[in-house]
């Protein structure tokens, strides 16, 4: 049984320093309300993701996820 050779950019830890620490790692209940709370506040999203270390993209994800983007 032979392991697949991992490519440049594809571990976890390479992943996480490229899109941010928190990238990758699952959402809990409290960070979803502190998002909910942030975005209808009005933050904007590049705040949000900076504020929680995450790419825009993971946060516009999480927004849709959430139904926050239907309100």
């Amino acid at each position: 049984d032979q392991k697949k050779p991992v490519s440049a950019g594809n571990t976890l830890t390479e992943r996480q320093q490229k899109y941010g620490s928190a990238a990758y790692r699952p959402w809990t209940k409290d960070l979803d309300e502190e998002l909910k709370s942030m975005y209808y506040r009005g933050t904007r999203i590049k705040e949000i993701a900076a504020h929680f270390n995450r790419s825009q993209g993971a946060i516009l994800a999480r927004v849709a996820k959430l139904g926050l983007d239907e309100l």
